[in-house]
């Protein structure tokens, strides 16, 4: 390879390597963006992520069931529709059958297709969306009305007091069963079942130092988190309580040992906050401390809470009211509507007096049931245009929030990602193309190469 083919190739792997740098920086830049920041290091920031990603997910699902409901309702009244068209088509037969000119054999023929178009009112009226069916009076669904029952549907808990059996928890009509462990067990026992009751839970357990502060000399203190022995370092006597709690929140955050407790801490106004973020029983000791020293959380073991988001109803029953974390007696979140479809069958249009057009008495006596059958179902056509008109604008709430709640989470995560993956698929681009360019040196130098031994060859 002569001495500029060597040149050019040095500077396309340079100019290769500097840019597969700069895409493994912008790549870990947009993975930033798309995990929360590590509690251990950014506990604060962590919180807020979590908070925000919650908030986020929430918000979706909201969107979701508003979607679903509004789809339900669309296909309700398409079947209204189709029944309303065939009420007015018995309408024409019963007229039919009140003319003289009639004879009671033409009756009896108008009167056959007459109730072969009330059987299938019902039948329409009993079709259904998954295994739901929409007209026939027992279709009733719940859902959050406005924007701002995302926040007043959250339902905070007491801190777990025991193990669940079956009909202790009950959220939106399902049965949690039978859970045995600590709040993160629990919440993740209500998880299991969102996609039924379309409610998220979150656990967390905290322990917060309080009371008078007396501040001493200490060698070699430590703090035991669930067994686990943590240093703190020496105290001089010469301490606030803010800034033994901050000596203590850097070693706590810093200590490996812990990372997989998911545990953090925090100064709460100069005491010491000890957190499990999943919600796990938390057990606090001390060595080479005094009571007194009541900047950090007490000794002693601590339960964790639960929260729901979007409840609907929740029962809280058995012996043991406050076993899954909350107080009993929460019925209904506010913020939240009900929709029922009424009956729309046959029997009930008609108020179990079908008729019967085969003679001009009863075909007379038709006309007036057939009209206050049309008017039923008009009726329960405005009720669902008014909640659809409301459905979508829960939905159009939604997006927007989602939208917003997006911008936020990227801006803590402190990842512009739009500009990331944008420089990201720019450096791809480059990256590929210094290697074309690599590729064809090496093939130019080949075909040197092949030059060279036909010349040496043909000589």
């Amino acid at each position: 390879m002569s001495n500029l083919s060597i040149s050019n190739s040095q500077n396309i792997i340079n100019i290769n390597t500097r840019h597969d740098k700069a895409l493994r920086n912008v790549n870990a830049k947009i993975a930033s963006g798309l995990e929360n920041p590590n509690p251990a290091t950014n506990p604060s920031t962590s919180t807020q992520s979590k908070s925000i990603e919650g908030s986020l997910t929430i918000t979706r699902r909201i969107a979701s069931i508003a979607q679903q409901l509004n789809n339900t309702l669309q296909i309700a009244d398409t079947v209204l529709n189709a029944n309303a068209e065939i009420l007015t088509q018995m309408r024409a037969h019963a007229v039919a059958a009140i003319n003289g000119t009639n004879t009671d054999t033409d009756r009896r023929d108008i009167n056959l297709s007459f109730q072969e178009k009330l059987a299938l009112i019902t039948e329409n009226a009993e079709a259904k969306w998954g295994s739901r069916t929409l007209l026939d009076g027992t279709f009733s669904v719940n859902y959050l009305s406005t924007n701002a029952a995302i926040k007043q549907a959250n339902v905070p808990g007491s801190p777990v007091a025991s193990d669940l059996v079956v009909g202790d928890l009950t959220i939106n009509g399902q049965d949690i069963g039978t859970v045995t462990g600590d709040a993160s067990a629990i919440a993740a026992a209500i998880n299991n079942f969102s996609s039924t009751t379309q409610v998220t839970a979150s656990a967390s357990t905290s322990a917060t130092g309080s009371g008078n502060f007396v501040s001493r000399t200490v060698a070699n203190p430590s703090i035991l988190i669930n067994g686990i022995t943590v240093p703190l370092g020496e105290f001089a006597g010469t301490e606030s309580s803010g800034q033994i709690v901050d000596q203590a929140v850097a070693a706590i955050n810093a200590f490996d040992d812990l990372a997989d407790e998911h545990i953090v801490a925090e100064n709460v106004d100069g005491f010491l906050q000890i957190r499990a973020t999943d919600g796990r029983n938390l057990s606090i000791g001390y060595q080479h401390i005094t009571a007194q020293n009541v900047w950090g959380p007490s000794v002693g073991d601590y339960a964790g809470s639960i929260t729901l988001s979007s409840v609907l109803s929740i029962t809280i029953g058995g012996n043991t009211p406050d076993a899954a974390g909350f107080t009993s007696g929460l019925t209904q979140a506010s913020g939240v509507k009900t929709v029922t479809l009424a009956d729309m069958r046959a029997e009930a249009l008609f108020d179990s007096v079908l008729p019967d057009i085969s003679s001009q008495m009863g075909a007379e006596a038709a006309l007036a049931a057939i009209d206050a059958a049309i008017n039923k179902i008009s009726t329960e056509r405005t009720k669902i245009a008014n909640v659809v008109i409301g459905v979508e604008h829960i939905e159009e709430n939604m997006a927007g929030e989602a939208l917003s709640l997006s911008d936020a989470l990227a801006g803590v995560r402190d990842a512009d990602l739009p500009e990331a993956i944008t420089e990201s698929a720019r450096l791809e681009v480059l990256k590929q193309s210094a290697m074309a360019a690599l590729q064809r040196e090496i093939r130019e130098f080949a075909q040197l190469g092949d030059l060279v031994g036909e010349t040496l060859h043909g000589s």
